[in-house]
Formats: C-alpha cells, sequence, structure tokens
C-alpha cells in the first residue's frame, strides 16, 4: 500500500515544501549573516532541497494579503541583534517605489496581530501583496517566500504608531 500511495500522490503538488518550519536557522546563519554555522553542509542540503520545492509548489489560486514584521534591533542578542539590525535599516528607508530583495526564506503571517506582536511597538510592518499563481510555501499558521524575493514598495504610513510600507510581490521569472 505505501508503494502504491508513493506512486498516486509522488506528482501532486504540494502547497508547502517539506522544510517549511526549519528554515529559521538556515536564514539566521547562511543567508542573513554569511557565516558558516556548525551545521553548515546540513544547511546548504536544506537551501538546495528548499530551492527545488519551491519551483514544485502548487500556484496560489486567489491574490492574498500578508503581513510581516520587522522589530527594533536588542543589543542584548548580539547575533539576533544583527540580523534584525540588517533588516530594520532596510526596512526603515525603504521609499515609494523602491525594489527589495529579500535574501533569506521570509516568513509572513495571515493576520496584521502576527505582524504587530513581532514588530513590537516601534518595529515596521509591511504588507506584502501576494498575486494569484505566486509559489509560495504556506501552511495554515504562515507563508514562506523563495530565496531572493523581490517586492515593490508601492505606499508608506503609519499605523498605531509604526512604520507601514504596502509592498507589491515580484513573480519571478522560472524560464
Amino acid at each position: 500500500m505505501k508503494i502504491l500511495n508513493t506512486l498516486l500522490f509522488r506528482n501532486i503538488p504540494k502547497k508547502e515544501i517539506s522544510c517549511h518550519n526549519c528554515l529559521c536557522g538556515v536564514n539566521k546563519f547562511t543567508l542573513l549573516t554569511n557565516r558558516i554555522s556548525s551545521d553548515y553542509q546540513r544547511d546548504i542540503l536544506i537551501i538546495n532541497q528548499a530551492d527545488k520545492e519551491f519551483l514544485e509548489l502548487k500556484p496560489t489560486k486567489r491574490n492574498m494579503v500578508l503581513w510581516r514584521g520587522i522589530p527594533v534591533p536588542n543589543p542584548q542578542n548580539y547575533l539576533y541583534n544583527e540580523i534584525i539590525k540588517c533588516l530594520f535599516e532596510k526596512a526603515n528607508s525603504l521609499k515609494i517605489f523602491d525594489k527589495i530583495i529579500m535574501p533569506e526564506y521570509a516568513y509572513a503571517g495571515y493576520e496584521i496581530e502576527d505582524a504587530e506582536i513581532y514588530s513590537d511597538i516601534n518595529g515596521i510592518i509591511y504588507k506584502i501583496n501576494v498575486p494569484k499563481g505566486s509559489k509560495v510555501s504556506r501552511n495554515r499558521f504562515d507563508v514562506i517566500f523563495p530565496r531572493n524575493s523581490e517586492f515593490i514598495c508601492k505606499k508608506a504610513g503609519e499605523y498605531k504608531g509604526r512604520k507601514i510600507f504596502d509592498l507589491d510581490y515580484i513573480l519571478p521569472n522560472t524560464i
């Protein structure tokens, strides 16, 4: 029966990559800091597998609005602070019509409240407009964009004392 299930379901496109919940460590060490972690070889295997699986994902059937919070850097956690500082400075300098490239596997949520909690009171929020046909990894909790995803800033404003940027996700060329 296991062989039959494997044959029947092997080619059905999925909505979620197999390592959906294990990309944070890869982001922190390998993609955002360009440091070699103690699990560097494992990270490279995960990156190669994730990149391959993103290409095979089932495209979204509708437009989506997602939310991403960027917290203010906290100097008490050196490694994490270095990453947050990089993300925060990039977000804080955004202007309308700027293109932003996210080298990491960027996470976003379905609810603005999630971005509010993650970004804390002085952080930055991205409202991300995702077009129908996007190949993003999605489960019932969050969405992950492929590495080096590109976005265009369409609008800048304020929301509950935080900066908020309205971004459009640019579908990658898959030629």
